[in-house]
Parts: C-alpha cells; structure tokens; sequence
C-alpha cells in the first residue's frame, strides 16, 4: 500500500477498535481525526487528493478531485449537524470524489452515483468500518475469496442486479452507488439514499441543458486552461465530445485515433470530421496493425486493477501515451498532461 499506490483510506468509528488501529497504523501514511481526536481516516493520498475542512464538533472531507477550496469546504463544513446535512452542506460538486463527515459520533461515506468510486465495509473487532477499496477490508480481516462471486463474474460479462458491484471477498460488502454508509459510535451501520434520478417526465430540453452543463463542468475541472490535455478521438460521440470540451476550457488537446481497418468502420472518417473543426489539436493516428495483439503482456504480472471480468483484457496501451507524454514534455513545466474523463 505504499510507494506507488494509489490513494486508499479506511473510514473508522469514533470508538476504540484495539488491534485493527495498529495495524492499519502500519501502513497509512495520513491520519485525520475525530473531533473526538480518535484517528477517523487512515490511508494514503497525496496533499491534493485530499480536502479537509472543520468546525467545532464536525469534520468534512472531499477525497478526489472537486470543484471545492478549502476556504468554500470551510463555509460548508459549519452548516453539518449531523449524517443528514451532509449533503445539503455539500452541494452539487462537480468532479469525481468520495464525500466523507464526521459529526455527533457518526461517520458518513458515500462514492459517485456512476460507481466510478466504490464504498465497502466490514465488521472488525465487532464494529464496522468503511473503506473506499473492497481488498483493503479483506486484508485487514484476513478475508477468504468469494469463490461464487468470482466465478459470476468471470461467466458473465456483466453480472445483473444485485450480483453486479459485490465485492469479491467474503465478509466484505459493497454499498450500491446511491447510497451512503453511516457508522454509529457503538459499531453498527446503516445505509441511506443520497442521489436519485431527475423526475422520468423532465423534458428533452431540459434534460440536454443539465447533461451539456455536466459535461462543461465536468471536463473543465479536468483540463485548465493552457495545459497539455491527452484524449481518445475515435470518432465516438463520448470522446469527440469531450475533445470539444477540452478546447473550449482552453486546453491545449493531443488526440490519439486508431484507424481500425476492418471493413465497414468508419470511426476514423468521423474522427477525421471531428478534428477539422477543433481548434488548436495535435493529432496522433495509428493504424490497427501497429497495436500490440489482444493478449500481448498477459504473462507478465501487475496489480490488478479490479475485479475479475468475462470479457477479453483490453490490450496494452497503444504507442499514442509514449507520444503523448513526449509531446507534454516539450511544453512548459507548468503543463501537464490528462485525460479528461466525465
């Protein structure tokens, strides 16, 4: 859990849990307290992944990245009372974040309403406690694997509700996406529901003017202006559109296409289309028969990244990242290179 790994935390009660503290102690690297002073979250993330902000019997935290400041989370963090006011403090914060509070003895965690950002827990030493990755709960109870939900999701591509989202261990549960998790001091749980669909009769209109506005929000938090920004173009409406969003945040976009050259695709004539009209690109095309074959690096071992799937690994990235980081070193060292991602 240290070096190069991503940013990870565990979410503990405002009790005391014995062994479990001093063992997750052994490999955080941050801690952020209770207003008790009792450790709260313990993990590892980099200053900014992480956004603090407290009051006097309250804390809040943004881990990810947000729309907030510190000085904004600080005038938000005053009006929680309890798990209840946690969203109304919050906002609508665009970004991809985990959203955490500590107030009156509780603890309030929940991810994104896409499930891009998970929420887990587990019971250790008869108290629950949540965590934002399903394997650092099954280390920290010595979990066995769910050999059933393994199998799931290896025999089908992608598993229905309520197979889909299970965590992969035994002993550890995953919470659905729109739901928050709540600890009580005394060690018990609940769920609660905390994003639901807009109304099913809102207008096309109106539905179109909240999804561009998402979109805006989403992909100019992402890509600054003046900066390297590295994205797909493959002709799509997904990746075109947030080409176009990239540009119009002000970034400085490097596309990279791959011209499939099976009969009938015309995803590069689109791409072709798309850049035409897009304002200051460089472009990075690759015919298919440069990429490495479908299972090319599967005998050499890494991290994996998620849970076991059905469908095919995607194959190593193409040589469109080494040009693109290329292509980022050679502007200013206050660039940087991204890729936009709603």
């Amino acid at each position: 859990m240290r070096g190069e790994t991503p940013c990870w935390f565990v979410c503990v009660p405002d009790s005391a849990i014995g062994d479990t503290l001093a063992r997750l102690r052994s490999r955080a690297d941050r801690v952020v307290a209770h207003p008790s002073g009792r450790p709260w979250l313990l993990g590892n993330w980099r200053d900014d992944q992480m956004t603090v902000a407290r009051a006097a019997n309250a804390v809040l935290a943004v881990i990810g990245r947000s729309a907030t400041s510190p000085a904004e989370l600080e005038r938000r963090v005053g009006r929680v009372r309890g798990p209840a006011d946690v969203e109304a403090a919050a906002g609508a914060l665009p970004g991809s974040y985990h959203l955490l509070a500590a107030v009156a003895g509780q603890c309030y965690l929940r991810g994104s309403a896409s499930g891009s950002r998970r929420c887990f827990h587990a019971t250790v030493d008869g108290v629950t406690v949540g965590a934002d990755r399903a394997r650092t709960l099954a280390w920290l109870i010595d979990a066995d694997v769910d050999d059933r939900q393994v199998a799931a999701q290896l025999a089908y591509p992608v598993l229905p509700a309520p197979l889909s989202g299970r965590a992969m261990w035994r002993g550890v549960h995953a919470v659905a996406p729109d739901h928050a998790l709540v600890l009580a001091r005394e060690g018990t749980h609940r769920t609660t529901r905390w994003w639901r669909p807009p109304p099913a009769d809102a207008g096309f209109a109106q539905g179109a003017a909240a999804l561009r506005r998402a979109l805006r929000e989403a992909v100019a938090l992402r890509a600054r202006p003046g900066e390297v920004v590295g994205a797909d173009l493959s002709g799509g409406m997904d990746s075109t559109s947030v080409c176009f969003l990239a540009a119009q945040a002000g970034a400085r976009p490097v596309t990279a296409t791959l011209h499939w050259s099976a009969p009938g695709n015309e995803d590069h004539a689109y791409a072709d289309h798309a850049a035409d009209h897009l304002p200051g690109v460089e472009r990075l095309v690759f015919p298919s028969a440069e990429l490495p074959e479908f299972l090319a690096g599967l005998t050499h071992r890494h991290q994996p990244a998620g849970p076991p799937k059905g469908l095919e690994p995607d194959p190593p990235h193409p040589p469109a990242i080494s040009q693109i980081k290329v292509a980022r070193r050679a502007t200013s060292s206050k660039t940087r290179s991204s890729t936009p991602a709603v």
